[in-house]
């Protein structure tokens, strides 16, 4: 009996290789069991684009797709084991919890279909572990794209016309770097200002920055640029940067302002228009330079900037709080108190703020510690 089950293994051994191989690939596909339950009450990523659904299994309708990377909410939960109640795009329905990771920014997940970057050396392999043969080698810095995954942490990738699988642990999603401070050590600091509501004192605060020979960068919204063509044009001919922030002042995230969160297809419109109203004006290329409206951004946020060929998230390191109305001396005061190198102030050119009216002492103060401006363009470029 022996020599016959040995006859017949030995016969059809390329066969159960080949099935034992099948196996193997379809458990690392599945969705791992066992998983942390998701908090609720809070914000979770998705990690896959996922069916958001009328009820909990998938016997019920799609309402609509959540892509890869964004944020639902998270209302109740788990349903029938691991289904989550969560709200997204003003849209309450359910998700299966395999494709959510608690918390926002995950960078552990890399979404199918995106781009990503090699951390390090990646090497393709024909299968999804280190006993694979390698087919190709994704030198460190070069961009791959995520074809599907993860089989047990490796993911389907594609290279220069190879498709394969590489270990995630190797690879970041291709999204924006976020900028609240400049990186050096020098007495340098940015001086910016956010224009997006009325005209304001735009042209007191370039006279200002004239008479002191000083540069700054402006956040400039596509209406804004639009209604004031002959300001964005003295901006750029004065040697100052102009940076994208957005068309409309609309929140990406809804963060501040309790709206639904912009689709992609809504955050390219507000972003790709600003870019074509202010190179229509000055001639003048926004990118790489973005400030999302009211500093509101996650991680789905990043990878749509970067998509869209913006790979700097322009936040700040002090905001004057002149918006709020602040006066002229506190608004000094804050912007003093807040000095360190490599500094971005943020500043408004709006009618409701003081900020023009104390960027004069803040310019003389600032010079007399020995600090020195700069722009985004100077820094980066």
């Amino acid at each position: 009996m022996t020599a016959i089950l040995s006859h017949i293994l030995r016969a059809h051994r390329g066969r159960w290789l080949l099935l034992a191989t099948m196996w193997m690939v379809l458990m690392l596909a599945l969705p791992a069991s066992g998983q942390a339950a998701i908090s609720t009450g809070g914000y979770a990523s998705t990690t896959a684009a996922l069916n958001l659904r009328s009820g909990p299994s998938t016997s019920y309708p799609v309402l609509q797709l959540i892509p890869c990377g964004r944020e639902p909410y998270v209302l109740s939960g788990p349903y029938n084991a691991r289904w989550y109640r969560v709200r997204y795009a003003g849209t309450t329905g359910y998700v299966h919890g395999d494709y959510l990771v608690q918390g926002s920014a995950v960078s552990t997940h890399l979404c199918e279909g995106a781009n990503a970057v090699a951390a390090f050396t990646a090497r393709v392999r024909t299968g999804p572990s280190t006993g694979y043969p390698v087919r190709i080698s994704v030198p460190q810095g070069k961009q791959v794209r995520v074809i599907s995954g993860p089989y047990g942490g490796w993911y389907r990738v594609s290279y220069q016309g190879l498709t394969g699988y590489t270990y995630g642990g190797l690879l970041r999603q291709g999204e924006a770097v976020t900028v609240t401070k400049l990186a050096t050590s020098r007495k340098v600091v940015a001086l910016t200002f956010d224009a997006g509501s009325d005209r304001g004192y735009a042209a007191q605060i370039l006279n200002t920055l004239r008479a002191y020979g000083v540069k700054s960068s402006f956040g400039v919204t596509g209406k804004w640029a639009r209604a004031n063509p002959d300001l964005v044009r003295r901006m750029v001919n004065e040697g100052h940067t102009v940076f994208n922030h957005t068309y409309n002042h609309r929140s990406l995230t809804g963060y501040s302002t309790g709206a639904a969160p912009l689709t992609y297809s809504q955050r390219a419109s507000e972003i790709r228009s600003t870019e074509a109203a202010i190179k229509e004006i000055s001639g003048r290329n926004t990118r790489p330079f973005f400030r999302p409206p009211y500093g509101d951004h996650d991680r789905s946020v990043l990878v749509d900037l970067r998509t869209l060929g913006y790979t700097l998230n322009l936040m700040w390191t002090v905001d004057s709080l002149g918006w709020k109305g602040l006066s002229k001396q506190e608004i000094v005061q804050r912007v003093l108190d807040g000095t360190e190198p490599g500094a971005i102030y943020l500043f408004h050119v709006g009618s409701q703020s003081q900020d023009a009216a104390a960027l004069p002492a803040i310019i003389q103060n600032l010079q007399a510690r020995g600090y020195t401006f700069t722009t985004f363009d100077a820094f980066y470029r």
